[in-house]
């Protein structure tokens, strides 16, 4: 399905965003390398790798709301989602506890910048 013409993205939006998402890979592959080689290889935890990539389809499926510039949050909101965010992955790298690590990303997801 196309996006309306006044939703479609710009490749002047993709390039402000590409930071951003350097960013988060530079952050997160390290710690799902680690869920890959580790906690995923359990049969338990075998469901983590199809949850990232459902995860990562509704992203990709809500992209227009992503990017559209209309939906800022307060400054002060979104920067205390940020500072939460990155509390929780500095906490839960150093400590070695990967929830808080994972978790932190779904703060940053949160955030409208």
């Amino acid at each position: 399905m196309a996006l309306a013409p006044s939703k479609q993205i710009s490749n002047q939006q993709w390039l402000t965003w590409l930071p951003i998402f350097g960013g988060l890979l530079a952050l997160y592959v390290p710690t799902f390398l680690n869920l890959a080689n580790g906690i995923w290889q359990e049969d338990e935890y075998a469901h983590g790798p199809i949850i990232l990539i459902v995860i990562l389809w509704l992203i990709w499926d809500k992209k227009s709301f992503l990017f559209d510039s209309q939906n800022n949050t307060a400054p002060l909101a979104g920067f205390s989602l940020l500072a939460a965010g990155l509390l929780l992955y500095i906490l839960g790298r150093s400590q070695g506890i990967t929830i808080l690590d994972v978790g932190s990303l779904f703060l940053y997801l949160q955030v409208r910048y």
